[in-house]
């Protein structure tokens, strides 16, 4: 879900109307770059109602799951990617300097999803969780922070697995 709508067509227009054809192919592109040589991918939008959750703990927390309903035999790992979240976020901190105490807010431009990693012979559950990714802005938000926070969000879903190269 793209929060800043602004925010696309500003800076992806070309994608204001579709904007998984933008998501996919930058996705796909972070996972190859993150992958040891011999992970091949192939990529596809998946419709919501194929898509189910199932309930997991992580860390104290109740996780819901993404599982994608029609797995078939031809990969060996199916990574689904799901909750995906684009927005604007602010952070606020108290700095004290031994003067006196000053308020900074910094800005953020961010990404965030809910991954699982399966087996797709077996459907055995490998591996999930949530992933973040954000990047600094100042006045306004452009292409490269999109690309940046892409980036910064599939290096965290990946850094935990055997199959990507750190």
């Amino acid at each position: 879900k793209v929060v800043v709508p602004d925010e696309l067509r500003d800076d992806l227009p070309e994608y204001t109307s579709n904007f998984a054809k933008w998501f996919g192919p930058e996705l796909k592109e972070n996972l190859v770059s993150r992958s040891r040589d011999n992970v091949h991918y192939s990529m596809s939008l998946i419709q919501r109602e194929n898509i189910s959750y199932k309930k997991k703990e992580l860390g104290d927390d109740e996780f819901s799951v993404p599982y994608f309903d029609l797995m078939k035999n031809d990969a060996d790992i199916y990574l689904v990617v799901s909750n995906v979240w684009i927005g604007r976020e602010s952070e606020t901190q108290w700095i004290s300097n031994g003067v006196g105490t000053t308020m900074v807010t910094y800005l953020y431009f961010s990404m965030k999803c809910r991954y699982a990693f399966y087996d797709a012979r077996t459907k055995k559950l490998l591996g999930y969780g949530h992933s973040k990714g954000r990047t600094g802005y100042t006045f306004a938000v452009t292409r490269s922070d999109w690309e940046s926070s892409l980036r910064k969000m599939v290096y965290n879903l990946a850094r935990e697995t055997p199959l990507f190269v750190r």
